[in-house]
């Protein structure tokens, strides 16, 4: 439980991800490209460290799977009505973080899953981490190309 809660707080699982739509909003671009592409997959890094993907644990592997499904969904509806950009991108984080969540809990599920999940949850972590550094150095380009001041939204 400590595993999943301590890490959860960093990979943003649904209940845990208060801090990341804050902080991503009011971060400087490459601050937030940082955070967004390599500190969030700090909670993951942990996950594939410690929890024992590979031997099977169904009631955990509920849970993950639970977790990361409603965490995909909410993202994607909360972030549909934000403004700022920035924010945008964090509530697109925690949604593409939950469907990491659904891969660990994959592995959890059973041993034959866990290379592949593995595999996966690699590959698209990767991914994640560097289009959301681009999009967040993006929008930091578009706001000095259009001579924003940093707290104000140019967007509108």
């Amino acid at each position: 439980m400590l595993l999943l809660i301590g890490f959860g707080v960093k990979t943003g699982v649904l209940g845990l991800h208060v801090a990341l739509p804050l902080a991503y909003g009011v971060t400087p671009a490459p601050g937030a490209a940082a955070l967004a592409s390599a500190m969030i997959k700090a909670g993951l890094l942990g996950w594939l460290r410690f929890l024992p993907l590979g031997f099977p644990v169904p009631e955990w592997s509920a849970i993950f799977i639970a977790l990361g499904l409603a965490a995909a969904l909410y993202g994607v509806v909360i972030g549909l009505v934000q403004r700022e950009p920035k924010v945008i991108l964090a509530y697109s984080s925690i949604s593409q973080m939950g469907l990491i969540t659904v891969g660990v809990g994959l592995g959890l599920a059973a041993p034959a899953a866990a290379v592949p999940a593995l595999f996966a949850l690699t590959l698209y972590a990767l991914h994640h981490a560097l289009v959301k550094g681009a999009l967040f150095l993006g929008e930091g380009l578009h706001r000095a190309a259009a001579g924003c001041l940093p707290d104000s939204c140019c967007w509108h």
